[in-house]
């Protein structure tokens, strides 16, 4: 059973090869990035989540998905919603294949 954080907890993690999944809501914190090789595909399990992704900001809801394509900076803002998602990326690096905007 995954359960998401509380205050500042990590979110769990699966790491398998080549493939991360987690699950996180609205107490997870996130920098602006993008990844080189992975490809992130975010899924909301409960409310409502709003996510940056190259300058365009989406409202996703409950059960709606977004894929974020390599290379394309992108960051969760957690700001006033409460929601539950689900993230797995694919081609993963883990942290070494994740890049902040300078």
């Amino acid at each position: 059973v995954w359960l998401p954080p509380v205050g500042d907890e990590k979110c769990p993690v699966q790491i398998m090869n080549d493939t991360e999944v987690a699950v996180f809501n609205q107490n997870a914190s996130q920098d602006r990035h993008y990844h080189k090789m992975g490809t992130e595909m975010y899924m909301v399990l409960e409310g409502i989540m709003k996510i940056e992704v190259e300058g365009e900001i989406y409202s996703l809801e409950q059960s709606d998905m977004i894929v974020i394509n390599p290379e394309a900076f992108h960051e969760v803002k957690p700001e006033g919603t409460e929601f539950l998602c689900r993230v797995v990326t694919t081609n993963c690096g883990g942290n070494e294949d994740r890049y902040l905007k300078k």
